[in-house]
Parts: C-alpha cells; structure tokens; sequence
C-alpha cells in the first residue's frame, strides 16, 4: 500500500492547527480520486503526558489506491492545490515522505 506521510512539528497553536486540517485541507484530500483515507497520530514522547507540548509532534498518513494514484495525483492541478494548502501556512514545521507499507502479523 502507498502513502505519504507529513510530519508536523512545533505547533504553534494546536487548536488552530486541528481546525485549519479539518475544515480546509483533509475533505479536499479525501475527495480526490484514488484516495483511501487519511490517517492521523499524535506522537507524544514516552515518559511525557501534555499534548500541548511542543516536543509533540502530529503524524498524517494518506493512504492511495497504488504508486500510479498517487503519481497521477502529485501532477494534477488538484494535488498541487494541496500541496499549497499545506505548504501555505505558518502552523507548524512540516516535513513530508513518501511510505510503502508491508505488514506482520502474528
């Protein structure tokens, strides 16, 4: 399965954060065509329980249909719009990846 994953650091403000990826950029991303599902972590250090930390760090993981999904999406107009979306504010610190996931179970 592919993904990209974003990892945001140094959150400005949380609650603004949450409510800019809510309202702006996730039903945007989740409209467009070959898109399974967004999902979203809150990495919290071990041993430290206050989410408003600024060590905390947030874990978006977008999942695509296959490589080709994503590669037609990263080109259209509509994922470069994205791509502005999330590049195009001062929230936090933003890094971005591309996953190919393989599982293990018992």
């Amino acid at each position: 399965m592919f993904k990209t994953v974003g990892i945001y650091k140094n959150i400005k403000d949380p609650n603004a954060f949450e409510e800019y990826y809510q309202t702006k950029v996730f039903p945007i991303i989740l409209s467009l065509p070959g898109v399974i599902n967004i999902r979203v972590s809150t990495l919290i250090p071990t041993g430290q329980s206050d989410p408003n930390d600024d060590s905390v760090k947030i874990l978006f993981e977008t999942y695509y249909e296959s490589a080709e999904a994503l590669e037609q999406l990263m080109s259209s107009e509509a994922g470069k719009d994205v791509i502005q979306l999330i590049l195009g504010h001062d929230l936090a610190e933003f890094e971005s990846y591309i996953g190919i996931e393989t599982f293990f179970e018992k």
